[in-house]
């Protein structure tokens, strides 16, 4: 924990500040605390705290070890588990492909500068996103492999209509809620826009759905 304390003073010292604070008071190697409580002693809001915690823990785990739990215990409780020497992380390999789907979402974002301060909260609709593309393919008689799941994911999220992105109505939620309509968008686009060479199998399967065989969760 020493060298990422360093590696946070140097680049942030509110960030240092905050987990300087819970590594200190961390009680065999775990501490619990609110929100309030911390937003309280560093003078944060509610969205600053989000990202000082998600973005440094999602920069420190890595799929082979987990170095910082944080989870909710009960209403408005938290824990924050330290582990220095890392604990080894049984990452099946379906959650493989949605790490990087995530990286790729946020490379997306970051791309159409959407501020997502609660994009690792959302990450679980990733999957309920591949879940619904999943029967929309099965419907197609598609075969469902990781290649064909994750350049259909990507063709449908890149060809999204901009009035979704300039509203902000493209978090990961409202894209999972309103599945249907997006992708019905999706495929009444593809006649006029030209499809790139490694989606075009993706852009394929979309055109020729049958949405009257789809049905929303």
């Amino acid at each position: 924990m020493k060298e990422f304390l360093r590696l946070l003073y140097k680049r942030n010292k509110r960030d240092f500040d905050v987990w300087n604070y819970l590594w200190l008071f961390s009680d065999n190697n775990s501490i619990d605390f609110t929100h309030a409580d911390l937003c309280g002693k560093f003078n944060l809001p509610p969205s600053s705290l989000y990202r000082t915690l998600n973005s440094n823990i999602e920069s420190l785990n890595t799929n082979e070890k987990t170095f910082i739990e944080y989870e909710k215990v009960s209403y408005r409780n938290y824990k924050i588990t330290f582990y220095p020497k890392g604990k080894k992380s049984s990452v099946p390999q379906n959650n493989i492909l949605y790490n990087e789907l995530y990286a790729w979402m946020k490379e997306y974002y970051d791309k159409m500068e959407f501020d997502y301060d609660d994009m690792l909260k959302h990450k679980r609709y990733i999957v309920t996103i591949c879940s619904k593309i999943k029967r929309v393919m099965k419907a197609n008689n598609t075969e469902i492999t990781d290649e064909s799941l994750r350049d259909t994911f990507c063709y449908f999220i890149s060809n999204i209509d901009d009035w979704w992105k300039d509203t902000g109505n493209i978090t990961l939620p409202l894209i999972s809620k309103h599945f249907t309509k997006l992708l019905n968008q999706v495929k009444k686009s593809n006649g006029t826009r030209k499809k790139s060479d490694s989606y075009s199998k993706s852009a394929e399967q979309v055109d020729s759905i049958d949405f009257s065989k789809i049905t929303r969760k």
